[in-house]
């Protein structure tokens, strides 16, 4: 039976010259749903239109059809300029199924440009079948299209059935035993990583011997990788764990020693795994070194503390502030911490110690918060390393423990008759508000016996100056100071001559009442000598003699 000589018109109108005509026949026939050969092949020759709009007529009027002859026709659309082309025919495509996967094959050659094919596998992935499978795989050594077909088939992994991913995973074991295909690094390697996108723990042992370096640097790294999901689902772990640290260790190329670790990341070292993470500790590699001594800080032990101890006085930054959050973390190496305050080498060492033991504070028994104030005290008098950080960390964290060990500190040095040794002490007591009366006078005595300023009678700033301002304190309080100036026999006449002269000249009642007090004691000490005959004058001067 004939063609309708309308439909015949309307095909006729398709070859016409004018863009408007040939958009006009491709919606008639489109509405009509015209499924005939020559319609078709009419149609077809339209989205070969160099103008956009007859393309896009023509497409939409092939959407309602199934043949293949309309998916061949549509495949060369897929890597089209026009986007909304491009898009249009993957999704008529798409909705072909089966039907289109000949066409699409097909389509798969050497010749076509690399985004066609990207397209087509993205169309085929949810289409495998034996010939489908295998047409893909063998694209896999592809190095314009294998990346994107490895992307493209981990997709469909997740929803793959049980069969299909059993039958997937005995062809890709096929090819790792195809001496011509792992001469190609780049086909072997994809297949080695493609392989291991199934969590299955029984692909650890087909996948661990692709690490060795019998095979090229892309097979091992990829097998690296691969590796990670297989032994996600594996109960034990502890033979590959060693076999990578052993990479991560030695291996000289950093590439494939950092997938080593990216692997490692997420595995426990299980039994024997200390020995194998503290070969790690030495890597050449900054990374390794710093996972495994945070690895190591959870393991534990004297010997492990030992060497993340050794670490924290170390050149390398990394593996420093990996050994000071694995100490932070590790339970009992606030001992082993307070101990190495005593061979602190420099300021980043003493730095690291404070970081490290910052988070054991609050557990620290009184024993070991004593020894670790008197190391505090110990640095402060030191010249070598600058003492700010644990001071600030004893003094804000123990403020009793700190004080108490100033103050033995103190009395031990005044007991030596180490003044100038125990007034910087007292002015750090001084600073954290913890200076008493009796401690102020010491300080006082300490300052007129070691500082130079006693030899100076310029007029002082008594609120300042380093001596006068612990005195000025006493005689607010009501504390005897003159007195026990005179009793104390380390303080010298000029000493008190020097006081007693620049607190005569003060507009304060009091500590006119303390420099005269000072003065009179001189003359009636000493009438005939010069300090005797200078502090009678002093007196005469002031208006405070008799």
């Amino acid at each position: 039976m004939g063609l309708e000589k309308s439909v015949v018109k309307i095909i006729e109108l398709l070859q016409d010259e004018r863009p408007d005509r040939q958009i006009a026949a491709a919606v008639v026939l489109g509405e009509l749903k015209v499924k005939d050969a020559a319609a078709i092949k009419a149609l077809g020759q339209c989205l070969e239109s160099v103008e956009p709009a007859v393309q896009h007529a023509a497409l939409e009027a092939l959407s309602m059809s199934k043949s293949a002859r309309v998916a061949a026709m549509l495949v060369p659309l897929l890597d089209h300029p026009d986007a909304a082309l491009r898009q249009g025919a993957e999704t008529q495509l798409a909705t072909q199924g089966k039907g289109a996967v000949t066409s699409l094959t097909r389509g798969l050659t050497d010749e076509a440009p690399p985004a066609r094919r990207k397209a087509i596998i993205s169309l085929l992935a949810s289409h495998l079948s034996g010939k489908v499978t295998d047409r893909l795989l063998g694209m896999l050594g592809d190095n314009e299209v294998g990346d994107h077909l490895l992307w493209t088939l981990r997709d469909e992994l997740e929803r793959m059935p049980a069969a299909d991913l059993a039958a997937l995973r005995k062809r890709l074991l096929g090819l790792l035993k195809d001496k011509a295909w792992m001469d190609d690094p780049m086909a072997a390697a994809r297949t080695v990583r493609l392989l291991g996108y199934e969590p299955s723990a029984k692909l650890v042992r087909t996948l661990l011997p692709y690490t060795r370096d019998q095979h090229p640097l892309p097979v091992r790294i990829a097998a690296l990788a691969a590796l990670r999901r297989p032994l996600g689902a594996a109960r034990s772990t502890g033979e590959a764990f060693k076999a990578l640290a052993a990479i991560a260790a030695g291996e000289p190329e950093p590439a494939l020693a950092r997938a080593a670790l990216d692997t490692l990341q997420g595995l426990e070292p299980g039994e024997g795994g200390r020995a194998s993470l503290t070969a790690l500790a030495e890597s050449r590699h900054a990374e390794a070194r710093a996972y495994a001594l945070k690895a190591l800080g959870k393991a534990g032990g004297g010997k492990v503390s030992r060497r993340l101890l050794d670490h924290l006085a170390g050149d390398d930054p990394a593996a420093r502030r990996a050994a000071v959050e694995a100490l932070a973390a590790m339970d009992g190496a606030a001992k082993a911490l307070i101990k190495e305050l005593d061979r602190c080498a420099d300021a980043n060492h003493l730095i690291s110690i404070c970081r490290a033991l910052r988070p054991h504070l609050d557990g620290l028994t009184p024993a070991q918060q004593k020894a670790m104030c008197g190391c505090a005290v110990t640095l402060l008098e030191g010249q070598e390393v600058d003492a700010g950080p644990l001071e600030r960390l004893a003094a804000g964290r123990l403020p009793d423990a700190f004080v108490e060990a100033l103050s033995a500190r103190i009395k031990t040095h005044l007991k030596a008759r180490r003044r100038a040794e125990a007034l910087v002490l007292l002015e750090r007591l001084d600073r954290m508000g913890r200076l008493d009366d009796r401690g102020r006078f010491n300080a006082l005595v300490a300052g007129v016996t070691s500082l130079p300023s006693v030899k100076s009678l310029a007029r002082a700033d008594r609120a300042a100056d380093p001596v006068l301002r612990h005195l000025s304190a006493l005689v607010a309080s009501g504390f005897p100071a003159a007195a026990r100036l005179i009793k104390d026999k380390a303080v010298s006449p000029e000493a008190l001559f020097f006081i007693g002269f620049n607190y005569s000249e003060s507009q304060d009642e009091l500590q006119q009442e303390l420099g005269a007090e000072l003065l009179e004691h001189l003359v009636e000490a000493s009438p005939r000598s010069k300090l005797g005959r200078s502090a009678r004058n002093k007196l005469r001067l002031t208006g405070l003699g008799e």
